[in-house]
């Protein structure tokens, strides 16, 4: 019997007196119901101690110190946006290598989830509140399995978590409604004292500069349920990376466009700025692009640079100029300062020497392009955009170089100048700017009736 026992491991107990079998229960029952009890105490105490963490400053780093003072094991909290919290210090290599497939198992992950990234096995838990998930709790496991223990700390440590984000969320949520209701004012031309300022943008000062942000991001035609929580989502993501650049902003968030005013200290180089300002724009797309913006139809206006807060809404007017000759397809640039003539032809009020001035220059061509069905104006517009190179203009608008000479003797004949000589170059090319715009739709551009 003994080599039977042996042989399947099973534990054989001799006992060479008389004994209580009745006793020897009752000692595992009290054992059992001792041990229960500790556990059961100790837990308590546990979740006590993760509520108390999450009152204190640096509540999340806390809670992660004490897990791993429980179960000795790394631990990291991802946020929505990306940022990490992480105990020990030294398991942020660690983390920073996993993170891409941590950022991935999260998007999909509803429940606690076990994964394996280079030979280590994790746990991945969603922390959740108000029906969103903020965040995910990550743990390094010593196995393939999680024991009730460790379930357990994960539970009530993303319980005392949510609890740390809720707060934070309200906070975020009220000094956001500040900064749109100031944002709001300055965009409406309305007057902000300083003091004002300061109370929604610790740190601003008047010798700061600033340029408007204009993001237009095209509403999807299906899922619009959530299009007003995905929009502060994403004005809080932008906010974010302008932050990183070391810039303070004013964000408003309406329909479906964003307005950033981006406050920085400019630099005695001229528009030195401008770099930066690209690598948000650049951040922008590739956000929206990843998520669920429709990134391929966005479009970003960004004004020059001004210093006195009473030309906020100016600034947003540029911006939306270049917005305008976006949609128009007439220039792809997102900054004001790189528009050039346009800023001249897309003034506010109606131009009445602006359309004497198209017709001056272009009057004839127009006419007998109308009344051909024909299209010099075409031809005249890339053989100056091609510098007079004949064979570049006629590849261009695939025809033969012989019809493109025919053309090119007609227009002569109907301006009845040498339209290549530097100044009348100039006044042609000018005109057709002009022209375009004027085609687009508006008879002048006039910003009160300016919609996206």
């Amino acid at each position: 019997m003994l080599q039977f026992a042996d042989a399947h491991h099973f534990p054989v107990i001799v006992f060479e007196m008389r004994i209580s079998f009745a006793g020897i229960l009752q000692d595992l029952h009290r054992m059992i119901a001792s041990r229960h009890y500790q556990s059961l105490r100790q837990m308590s105490v546990l979740s006590k101690k993760f509520n108390e963490l999450s009152l204190t400053a640096n509540g999340i780093l806390n809670i992660l110190q004490e897990i791993y003072k429980q179960i000795e094991t790394p631990a990291l909290f991802l946020t929505e946006y990306d940022r990490m919290h992480y105990y020990p210090p030294e398991s942020k290599e660690l983390y920073k290598r996993i993170y891409p497939k941590i950022s991935h198992l999260s998007m999909a992950a509803a429940n606690a989830q076990i994964f394996s990234s280079e030979g280590i096995h994790f746990v991945i838990m969603p922390v959740k509140g108000l029906g969103q998930i903020w965040g995910y709790l990550c743990l390094k496991l010593k196995t393939d399995a999680m024991d009730a223990y460790t379930s357990f700390i994960m539970e009530h440590a993303v319980l005392a978590i949510s609890q740390i984000m809720l707060r934070t969320k309200t906070m975020e949520e009220n000094k956001r409604v500040a900064e749109e209701e100031v944002a709001r004012k300055l965009l409406t031309g309305k007057d902000c004292e300083q003091a004002e300022m300061k109370a929604v943008l610790p740190g601003y000062s008047t010798n700061l500069h600033f340029r408007v942000i204009l993001f237009k991001v095209t509403k999807p035609q299906s899922g619009t349920k959530d299009w007003e929580e995905t929009l502060l989502q994403l004005s809080a993501m932008m906010k974010n990376r302008i932050k990183k650049k070391g810039m303070l902003s004013l964000i408003s968030a309406a329909k479906d466009e964003i307005t950033a005013i981006c406050f920085f200290k400019k630099d005695e180089q001229a528009n030195h700025d401008l770099a930066t300002f690209s690598d948000i724009h650049q951040s922008l797309v590739q956000l929206s692009i990843k998520g669920r913006y429709n990134g391929k139809h966005t479009m970003t206006g960004i004004s020059k640079a001004y210093k006195n807060t009473a030309d906020v809404c100016r600034a947003c007017d540029d911006a939306k100029k270049v917005i305008f000759l976006q949609q128009i397809n007439l220039l792809q640039e997102i900054f004001y300062d790189k528009i050039g003539i346009y800023q001249i032809l897309l003034l506010g009020e109606k131009n009445e020497y602006v359309e004497t001035f198209i017709y001056d220059q272009l009057g004839p061509v127009l006419e007998y392009d109308a009344k051909m069905n024909a299209s010099l104006l075409t031809t005249l517009e890339v053989y100056l955009k091609n510098r007079g190179r004949k064979k570049e203009t006629a590849n261009e608008l695939f025809i033969v170089r012989q019809t493109l000479y025919h053309r090119l003797e007609k227009i002569e004949e109907l301006l009845g100048f040498q339209f290549m000589e530097p100044a009348r170059r100039l006044a042609l090319e000018t005109a057709i700017l002009a022209y375009h715009i004027y085609q687009s739709g508006y008879t002048h551009f006039n910003l009160e009736d300016y919609h996206l």
